[in-house]
């Protein structure tokens, strides 16, 4: 029973507070980029044969702070390097978007132009402004001509024209 109660304290180590100081809840994506960043470095100095001290499983909050901070940079790294590469895609998917809005707004415009209500009346427009200038050159034509009016005109600027000149005779005068 000695023997099954040291292997119990064996394995009971002291539970790693890093995972908990570093990542703040579980969509806290700097965080959880901070561990794997946070846990690369013990696995490399593992690697090189030095020995990790007991603060590893307790990080302090500057060690936290250091790596919450190389985890920013590095997604802004790679925001920044993904829009870029996107760049093109997204002018290209903006212009679409633009020309595809241009084209609604066209058809809508010539489609509120060309319906049936807009069509008739324009049609009743024409036909009013036709009947009009229908009326107006029959009643022109109706009325009295050109030299009527200026005849009418002289006559009451002028007073009336005056009579031809009566003969004596009665008959017609023959001249050789």
């Amino acid at each position: 029973m000695a023997a099954s109660e040291n292997a119990t304290e064996h394995y009971q180590a002291p539970y790693s507070r890093a995972f908990d100081n570093i990542v703040q809840d579980e969509e806290d994506v700097v965080g959880l980029l901070a561990y794997a960043l946070y846990k690369r470095a013990i696995r490399e100095d593992a690697q090189q044969g030095q020995r990790s001290s007991g603060d590893t499983r307790n990080p302090s909050r500057t060690v936290v702070e250091t790596y919450r901070q190389a985890a920013e940079r590095t997604l802004s790294q790679v925001i920044a390097g993904s829009l870029e590469a996107a760049r093109p895609e997204l002018q290209i998917s903006a212009a679409s978007d633009a020309v595809e809005n241009a084209e609604i707004r066209i058809i809508s415009h010539v489609n509120s132009r060309t319906s049936f209500g807009q069509a008739l009346l324009t049609n009743i427009v024409a036909w009013g402004f036709t009947l009009f200038v229908t009326v107006l050159i029959l009643t022109a034509a109706r009325g009295p001509g050109p030299e009527q009016v200026l005849s009418r005109a002289a006559t009451k600027l002028l007073g009336p024209e005056p009579a031809p000149a009566a003969s004596n005779s009665s008959r017609p005068t023959i001249r050789n």
